[in-house]
């Protein structure tokens, strides 16, 4: 596994904790891994996951 690939599962992981926080903004999750514009970081995570910020945090939080 190379770094990027190591530094996107790390920005995938800390995504996903944060999500579980409904206190956070998608705004403030989309900003935190240090991706200059949000919207680069929720095509990330959408290519990464299948799924928007928006749709893994209501089933993060269906699950709880």
């Amino acid at each position: 596994m190379g770094f990027q690939e190591l530094l996107d599962d790390a920005r995938q992981r800390d995504a996903m904790r944060m999500l579980a926080d409904p206190d956070i903004d998608i705004q403030r999750i989309a900003a935190a891994p240090g991706y200059q514009e949000p919207p680069s970081f929720t095509r990330a995570f959408q290519r990464w996951t299948g799924t928007t910020l928006g749709q893994a945090r209501d089933a993060l939080l269906r699950r709880d």
